[in-house]
């Protein structure tokens, strides 16, 4: 899991969930992930049980049954500027999976390992200035 300057996104002033789902939204138009029900499929999967995990973090992703049609399998990563309140979780960071539903157990998995330890998240976010701090802190499966 790689991001770039097209797909990560560090401060971004997002005031609640509705907002990060329509900067979801507004990306996949604009970079052709998926058809319009993209986000629509997000909301229900997040209905059905909340895509917030905890240690600050929420991921926003498809149904399964959606999953089949995604066109171009994709990460967005927001680093939010304040933290927003996601169905009682504290959030700082977004992570959205679009991808097939082959590919999006095994990036859950990855990610739940990076975002395990609290204290090491907070670091995270008072120092993540960079793609590259992204991209290690993943890789390194959140040690600091």
């Amino acid at each position: 899991m790689k991001f770039t300057e097209s797909n990560a996104f560090i401060n971004v002033n997002l005031k609640n969930k509705d907002e990060v789902f329509n900067f979801i939204k507004d990306l996949n138009e604009k970079n052709n992930y998926a058809d319009e029900k993209l986000v629509d499929s997000m909301k229900a999967r997040d209905k059905t049980s909340t895509v917030a995990i905890g240690n600050y973090l929420a991921i926003p992703h498809c149904e399964y049954e959606y999953a089949t049609s995604i066109k171009n399998n994709s990460f967005i990563f927001i680093k939010l500027k304040k933290k927003i309140n996601w169905d009682g979780h504290d959030v700082l960071f977004v992570i959205a999976l679009i991808l097939n539903d082959n590919d999006q157990i095994d990036a859950l998995e990855e990610i739940a390992l990076s975002f395990s330890d609290e204290d090491n998240v907070l670091k995270f976010y008072k120092n993540c200035n960079s793609v590259e701090q992204i991209n290690e802190f993943i890789e390194k499966q959140g040690e600091i």
